[in-house]
């Protein structure tokens, strides 16, 4: 993957082969991402008009399949396949700036302190660690490859299997950075209900507001208290605060 990632051409994915590759060189199938690259001068709007097409990271145009859980797995195979790579191809320092925004806000609105237990929901590498945050932090990341980086870096990290087994009501909050756009599916949204404390916040913000009403929807049914943030910069996507009632 190093050649195809060290190409400054932008990377065209699917969930397999493509029906129409007209302007796009095949170059691999990985796992069951089809990967392609952009024919030199092709105009990038002809892809993206699509409405299950998004450009991302400025590296990728994803086609994204029409059915949820095909595009929670299409993600889970992305980050299986580019996870070592992840801090190349994000702003880290943009990353972080946003967790400590968003545990800012916490600590002046939801009393979370350095007692409090956090949740870092899909911590990725793990640069959760690198915020002001001095308290008792646990990280849940499903991807093998972003999890194995985040314990190299010393974090208390846990796979799905693993946090599934926490006992329920656990968390004072979480914050989910960069996270709900990814086609979380909803069974994943109750469990992590099942793990927060009555009164427990939780803060995410949504990449280019991708899947906002849906994910907003599953958590009102939960009966959460649903309120956007305005005090938080919008360069983030939308943020939205979730109390558990």
């Amino acid at each position: 993957m190093k050649r195809l990632f060290d190409r400054k051409d932008m990377l065209i994915l699917s969930y397999g082969r493509l029906e129409n590759e007209q302007n796009l060189v095949f170059q691999v199938n990985v796992r069951r991402i089809s990967i392609y690259i952009l024919e030199e001068g092709t105009i990038l709007d002809e892809f993206i008009k699509n409405k299950n097409v998004i450009q991302y990271l400025d590296h990728f145009i994803i086609f994204l399949p029409e059915k949820k859980e095909f595009q929670n797995l299409f993600w889970k195979e992305f980050y299986s396949i580019f996870g070592k790579d992840y801090e190349k191809i994000i702003n880290t320092s943009n990353n972080i700036f946003c967790m400590n925004e968003m545990i800012h806000y916490m600590k002046e609105n939801a009393n979370i302190g350095n007692q409090s237990m956090l949740l870092d929901y899909g911590c990725g590498s793990g640069l959760s660690l690198y915020t002001d945050y001095i308290g008792r932090l646990v990280g849940y990341e499903p991807v093998y490859t972003m999890r194995q980086q985040a314990l190299k870096r010393g974090m208390h990290v846990l796979g799905s299997h693993a946090f599934n087994m926490l006992p329920d009501d656990y968390f004072d909050a979480a914050f989910a950075c960069y996270v709900f756009h990814l086609s979380i599916q909803e069974k994943s949204i109750y469990q992590l209900s099942q793990k927060m404390k009555k009164e427990a916040v939780l803060v995410a913000n949504f990449y280019k507001d991708i899947d906002v009403v849906r994910i907003n929807r599953i958590f009102d049914k939960l009966n959460y208290r649903v309120m956007k943030i305005t005090d938080i910069q919008e360069r983030f996507g939308s943020i939205y605060e979730y109390v558990k009632r």
